[in-house]
């Protein structure tokens, strides 16, 4: 009896089963072995989190997946305080964590821009955006928009049509109805009324 001989697709397969095979292997031992959010780009560079007293309302969770520990908290570059509190996060970031608001102009009393640069910290989700642009504008008495883009690549923006802008301008500067923190870059629109965050 003769040795049976493989056809040239037989072949093909048996080779591309063994490549699929080696890669789905190496794809697990990465997916056991990594740790989302854990910064391994530059070894020499440590990011120290500044965990200053945050206030409670204040906190942005770093680790929503389910089972946060100190320990992995801290891989992600963020802060750790377990409180008996209810849906307040233990893990939380720092105040070095974010973007900076590097300028700020006023082309007219109605409307606010502003560049932003990514601080250097761990990713958590990876392809983070370094240059944001920052737009606001009063609409009217009752509507402010605002918009964060990318800086330098063009987005799709759904086109506005069915929504009317006003041309009178608005009683209040955006100054009294938008706050906005440099650094870390945040923002808080207030009421008129009773100058409350809304």
């Amino acid at each position: 009896m003769g040795k049976r001989r493989f056809s040239g697709l037989e072949v093909a397969l048996i080779v591309m089963f063994l490549l699929m095979s080696v890669a789905a292997i190496t794809l697990i031992v990465l997916y056991v072995t990594g740790e989302p959010g854990v910064n391994t780009e530059d070894p020499k560079e440590v990011f120290v989190p500044q965990c200053p007293s945050i206030p409670l309302a204040e906190r942005v969770d770093c680790f929503p997946d389910a089972g946060a520990s100190k320990l992995q908290c801290q891989q992600r570059g963020c802060c750790w305080s377990p409180l008996d509190e209810r849906n307040v996060p233990w893990c939380f970031f720092p105040t070095n964590h974010g973007y900076i608001m590097e300028s700020v102009e006023q082309p007219n009393p109605y409307e606010m821009n502003g560049q932003l640069k990514r601080m250097a910290s761990p990713s958590l989700f990876g392809a983070d955006i370094e240059e944001l642009s920052f737009h606001a504008h009063m609409q009217s008495d009752n509507r402010l928009r605002f918009k964060i883009t990318d800086a330098h690549k063009q987005r799709f923006e759904v086109p506005h049509k069915d929504i009317s802008i006003p041309n009178t301008h608005p009683s209040s500067p955006i100054s009294s109805i938008l706050q906005i923190t440099h650094k870390p870059f945040g923002l808080a629109a207030l009421r008129k009324e009773n100058n409350k965050i809304l």
